[in-house]
Order: structure tokens, then C-alpha cells, then sequence
């Protein structure tokens, strides 16, 4: 389900140690949905390493990571796994290097000689660099407010 996409996702996203089982809380207003979550909390469990569901929000406490899908709040606990203030100075270093990466590449497609001289396929192989770099800066970026978000 997507549920456990999420998880997944987030774990991989902060690197959380595939072995370590982490707590996860869930929250949703639609009762078919939770029902759903209920009878596959086995599954979840399992599929997505958690050690343990609990149906709650837990927005105001520390220690939780937030994401959302398919109209369900999933509260990830990761002070146990993940060095917060090492993850975040990891991110801010990473978002740095590709923002002058980005800066690069915006000042060769607006350099008129470049646009004028370059072969049509390298100056169209820049502008795919730029978009690719921008997408990764805007995860990045989301990375960055997450985690900063539960201390």
C-alpha cells in the first residue's frame, strides 16, 4: 500500500538502518481506511520494519517525522535511529554543493555565446541538468524542513 511506499521511502530518504525496527503512528479521519490499516498492520509491520502501529497523531510530539498519503498522517519516530543535528548538517552541505551546481548551470544557459555556440544537444543536456538539479533541491529542501521540524 502506500502506506508502507512512505515509510519505506522515508527510511531510505534519512538512511535509517534497514535492520532497526521503528515505531510508526497513524492517523485518519476516513473509517474504511483505518479499518483497512488495521487488518494489515502485520503486513506493515513487516513489509516497512516497524516495530509497532499505533493509531494517534502525534503533531505535537517530539521525535516524529510527518508525511502524508492517500488521506493518512503517518508519524514516524526517528530520534532512535537517526542523528538529527548529523543529518541536518548533512543536508544543508548537500543542498549547498547543489546549489552552486544549479548556479553553474543557470549562468552557461544564460550566456548568450554558449546558447549561440554550443551544439543544440549539449546546451539542451545542460537545461535537463538544471531541471534534474532543481527537483533535487526542492526533496532536499522538504528533507531538510522534516527533520528540522522534530526537534
Amino acid at each position: 500500500s502506500g502506506v508502507i511506499s512512505e515509510i519505506r521511502k522515508i527510511r531510505s530518504e534519512l538512511k535509517i538502518n534497514p535492520a532497526k525496527s521503528i515505531p510508526v503512528s497513524l492517523k485518519t479521519d476516513d473509517d474504511s481506511k483505518k479499518e483497512l490499516l488495521v487488518d494489515n498492520i502485520r503486513y506493515i509491520c513487516s513489509l516497512a520494519k516497524v516495530s509497532g502501529v499505533e493509531f494517534k497523531d502525534c503533531n505535537q510530539e517530539k521525535g516524529y517525522i510527518k508525511t502524508t498519503t492517500e488521506n493518512v498522517d503517518i508519524f514516524i519516530y526517528i530520534l532512535d535511529v537517526v542523528d538529527v543535528e548529523l543529518e541536518v548538517k548533512r543536508l544543508k552541505d548537500r543542498i549547498k554543493k547543489v546549489e552552486l551546481d544549479a548556479e553553474k548551470s543557470r549562468k552557461k544557459i544564460s550566456n548568450i555565446d554558449f546558447i549561440n555556440k554550443a551544439p543544440a544537444g549539449i546546451v539542451k543536456k545542460e537545461k535537463d541538468k538544471l531541471k534534474e538539479l532543481e527537483k533535487i533541491l526542492v526533496v532536499l529542501s522538504e528533507q531538510l524542513a522534516r527533520i528540522e521540524n522534530i526537534i
